[in-house]
């Protein structure tokens, strides 16, 4: 049985997931509405804030969708920490860039920190160039530069 997982952080890279997830196959780019990208996690991995998400009225988060094994969900959930108290396992709604709503699973923070904490340029650098590379809609990625900017300023 097959899965849907939104990446919108260090996953959206596919080379990255396909470290964890090899039979991951890209679905498309996808928007989760009413949550914003924040960091309000410090990786002992990246010595920096990580991606998260943030449920925030009229904004949004695109990333990219993905359909992979339900077993390589275990793979995520340890990359992603859950049961150590780093992630957790949501299951969101999200509009495929066809305009077709599905349910996909994807990741969030499970203690958030009471302020964001600042990536690491090396981990801004991955998520944007990311962001990119997945087709990630100009004006989002703008916003997202400048959100990163902002941050580690």
């Amino acid at each position: 049985m097959a899965a849907r997982y939104f990446a919108y952080g260090s996953n959206m890279d596919a080379r990255i997931l396909r470290e964890w997830c090899p039979a991951a196959r890209v679905v498309g780019i996808a928007r989760l509405a009413s949550y914003r990208l924040d960091f309000r996690r410090r990786s002992i991995r990246w010595q920096a804030g990580v991606a998260d998400l943030v449920a925030t009225p009229d904004e949004d988060v695109w990333g990219v969708v993905y359909e992979l094994p339900e077993r390589a969900l275990v793979a995520l959930d340890e990359k992603e920490g859950v049961g150590i108290g780093a992630y957790e396992r949501v299951t969101v709604s999200v509009e495929l860039s066809s305009a077709y709503v599905t349910e996909a699973v994807t990741y969030a923070v499970v203690e958030k920190t009471p302020e964001p904490v600042a990536p690491s340029p090396a981990y801004a650098e991955m998520l944007l160039r990311a962001a990119a590379d997945a087709g990630l809609p100009v004006a989002y990625r703008d916003r997202l530069a400048a959100h990163i900017s902002f941050r580690r300023a």
